[in-house]
């Protein structure tokens, strides 16, 4: 800013007056040039959404259930849409019993580290409980970063009657068919030869 009333020659021949116009002058020359080199670095897109269809009150209610801002929680709900991830609700949760299952599991190793040589089955029952507690971990692990689909879900459920799984999943199927029937994809020009 100094520089900038040096340069206009105010500072040695003008009034209070004219420093502050030279000032506000400055203030709106800066700030349009930080906007400027702001949306270079970042683009901004708007985006609304109607209180008369409900989803702006959704997107407030999973916002808060989150525990971040709307924008926040829209970035983070993109970005994991994009990368086919789950946005967890409560990610200290999530990591306070990755760090229970973790515990566990090496509570069991050092009680199988030391085994004595003459009972075989302890031994076998340790190991038994090592993978299990091993295969646990990295199920919760998965199922809290990728939730699997609805459709696979169902399908890999063994205790719903066949009858209603086919039932569920034809549901599923025609709701996604009628979601792309409202939302085709763009259409494709033809390439030329």
């Amino acid at each position: 800013m100094w520089k900038y009333l040096e340069d206009s020659g105010v500072l040695v021949n003008g009034s209070d007056a004219d420093i502050q116009k030279k000032r506000k002058e400055y203030r709106k020359i800066y700030f349009k040039a930080a906007k400027r080199r702001q949306r270079a670095a970042r683009k901004d897109f708007t985006i609304s959404f109607g209180n008369d269809t409900g989803d702006f009150s959704r997107i407030e209610i999973a916002a808060k259930n989150h525990n971040v801002s709307i924008t926040e929680f829209l970035r983070l709900a993109i970005l994991a849409y994009l990368s086919k991830t789950f946005n967890v609700p409560d990610k200290k949760l999530i990591f306070e019993l990755q760090i229970l299952l973790s515990n566990c599991y090496n509570e069991i190793k050092t009680i199988s580290s030391t085994r004595d040589k003459y009972h075989w089955e302890r031994d076998s029952k340790i190991i038994t409980i090592e993978k299990k507690i091993e295969n646990l971990e990295m199920q919760i692990n998965n199922i809290f970063q990728q939730p699997p689909e609805l459709a696979d879900f169902i399908d890999k459920t063994e205790n719903i009657e066949p009858a209603l799984k086919q039932q569920l999943l034809v549901l599923i199927n025609s709701r996604q068919d009628d979601y792309k029937n409202i939302n085709p994809p763009p259409a494709q020009l033809p390439s030329t030869p």
